[in-house]
């Protein structure tokens, strides 16, 4: 397969994902559906493991969790000892725990929009795409994507294009810099690219896993930005300006 592979960041941890799918399905955290969220959350989970994409110890140990929660879902209440019972009850831990990745994570954010209004009030343009005739402002109704937009998007892309082709078309040994190296170039000419255009050999596993990996790894670092139109749309992508990068945020 491709030599290389793509290491999810601390904030791309199990409850990262759990919070995007609950907002993906409009749920109330507190009134999570376990069975639905559980078995989207293993389908994420084969997928990126398909992609070989590095994840944790604590995504698997996250998984054994809801399996947990579910089978106990299925069984009788306890009749006694109810309220040592709930104390004790794996789903209100998550739930708790879930509840306080949000607040952190709804803070980080606050957090980047006060950096964003800061940097233009010091002059930096607003958003704009480069491309050969020089740059564009962007108008259409489109929201960056997130790490599991991209995962759940690779999914239909793989089930409806790449689920019949043979399997030993996925190994070759193509480095990902080659892939990271088209990315730059398309994006070089043209300004802007999709995935469905680099990927237009969709015959080849290889390829499309590969470009895959080196889009994620040039958005890691902040070199591109994916955007999305519409839910379930292809994806655009577009070089980050320097001005666009963004610092880590503590904290």
């Amino acid at each position: 397969m491709v030599e290389h592979r793509v290491q999810l960041e601390n904030f791309y941890g199990p409850l990262d994902l759990l919070l995007y799918l609950i907002k993906e399905n409009e749920l109330d955290i507190t009134r999570i559906p376990i069975a639905r969220v559980a078995e989207q959350y293993n389908a994420s989970l084969a997928m990126m493991q398909k992609l070989d994409i590095d994840m944790a110890g604590e995504f698997l140990v996250m998984a054994s969790q809801l399996m947990l929660i579910k089978s106990r879902s299925l069984l009788p209440p306890p009749e006694a000892e109810e309220d040592e019972e709930e104390d004790a009850d794996p789903s209100v831990d998550l739930i708790r725990k879930l509840l306080e990745y949000k607040k952190y994570k709804d803070r980080g954010r606050e957090l980047l929009r006060m950096a964003d209004e800061r940097a233009l009030r010091h002059g930096r343009p607003p958003l704009k795409l480069e491309s050969e005739e020089g740059a564009k402002e962007v108008d259409e109704p489109i929201h960056d994507v997130e790490l599991w937009d991209l995962v759940l998007y690779f999914s239909k892309v793989f089930r409806q294009t790449l689920l019949d082709v043979p399997i030993d078309i996925l190994y070759f040994d193509t480095p990902i810099e080659v892939f990271m190296d088209r990315i730059s170039a398309a994006l070089s000419a043209k300004g802007e690219v999709t995935f469905a255009e680099l990927v237009a050999e969709k015959e080849n596993k290889g390829l499309v896993i590969g470009t895959f990996l080196a889009l994620l790894e040039l958005i890691k670092k902040q070199e591109i930005r994916a955007e999305q139109a519409e839910e379930g749309g292809d994806i655009r992508i577009i070089r980050v300006a320097p001005t666009e990068v963004n610092p880590p945020v503590s904290g």
